[in-house]
């Protein structure tokens, strides 16, 4: 009988101390669960001011945009305006700014202006010139 005293007592302590860490463990589990619910608020947060932050950044760029293309030529700005989702605004304006002041300088200085042609000469004359430049890019 006093074996079985003894392991109904160790049965009770092995009892109460599950019970224990079973409480714990359910703290733990709701404290996870407020963080997660705390960290799904701020994810939404920050999605939001990064759409809010996206759309502006598009508006000056489609602003600059249009400053620009009612000074020069639709096809000179093309092929930056093609870029536009992979530049930051400084580098649109810079890019935009530098056509500006080519295009300007050519104007001024009454020179053929340089429009963007990627398209090789059709003179074979001009394509040993055309290859020579290329090979010499590489």
């Amino acid at each position: 009988m006093g074996e079985k005293s003894t392991l109904a007592t160790e049965f009770e302590n092995l009892q109460a101390q599950f019970n224990e860490l079973q409480a714990q463990f359910n703290e733990q589990q709701i404290s996870f669960n407020n963080q997660a619910a705390v960290i799904a608020e701020k994810d939404a947060t920050i999605a939001t001011q990064s759409a809010t932050i996206t759309d502006y950044e598009n508006k000056e760029k489609d602003a600059l945009i249009n400053k620009f293309s009612t000074c020069m030529p639709t096809d000179i700005i093309q092929e930056i305006v093609e870029k536009k989702d992979t530049l930051t605004i400084n580098e649109l304006n810079t890019a935009l700014s530098i056509e500006y002041t080519n295009f300007s300088m050519a104007k001024e200085q009454k020179q053929e202006l340089r429009i963007p042609n990627n398209n090789p000469p059709s003179d074979p004359s001009k394509e040993k010139l055309f290859n020579i430049l290329n090979a010499y890019k590489k």
